[in-house]
C-alpha cells in the first residue's frame, strides 16, 4: 500500500525541462505525460533557467549539457555553489556521451546521465527512481 502512495506522489512531481532545442523538450514533454506526470515546466531559452527554477521550485530537473549562453556545465557549478543541500535532482539528459563529461557532471552532483538517443521505458524508469530517492531525504 505504501509504494502505492509513494507512486501516486512520485506522478505529482513537477518535472523541470531545460534543452534548447525546441523538438527535445517536445518530445520529453511527451513522453512524461504519456507515463502520467502532468506537471512541467520547461525552457528553451536558459537565460530563463534560474528565474524558472526559483519561481516555480521542481522536484527535478532533465538537463541538456550544450546549449548557448550557459552551458549544462555552467549551470551545474552554480547548483553546487550557491544552491541549498540537498538541492533539487539533476538528470543530464545529452548527445555528448563522452566518459570526460560524465565524470565531471556526476562530480557536480547530478543525480543521473542518460545518453541520446535515449530508451523512453530507461528515462520513465531513471526518472522514477531519481524522485523516490529524493522524497527519502
Amino acid at each position: 500500500m505504501k509504494v502505492m502512495k509513494m507512486d501516486l506522489d512520485i506522478h505529482k512531481a513537477k518535472i523541470f525541462i531545460v534543452d534548447d532545442h525546441g523538438p527535445n523538450v517536445l518530445l520529453l514533454n511527451k513522453l512524461l505525460k504519456v507515463n502520467g506526470f502532468h506537471n512541467i515546466v520547461e525552457t528553451v531559452d536558459v537565460r530563463e533557467m534560474f528565474s524558472l527554477y526559483h519561481r516555480e521550485q521542481p522536484d527535478l530537473i532533465l538537463l541538456d549539457l550544450k546549449m548557448p549562453y550557459i552551458d549544462g556545465f555552467d549551470i551545474l557549478e552554480q547548483f553546487s555553489r550557491y544552491e541549498k543541500k540537498p538541492y533539487t535532482p539533476i538528470i543530464v539528459i545529452t548527445s555528448h556521451d563522452e566518459m570526460i563529461n560524465r565524470e565531471k557532471a556526476y562530480k557536480l552532483g547530478v543525480q543521473d546521465f542518460i545518453a541520446k538517443p535515449f530508451d523512453v521505458k530507461d528515462v520513465i524508469h531513471r526518472i522514477q527512481c531519481a524522485l523516490k530517492t529524493s522524497n527519502q531525504t
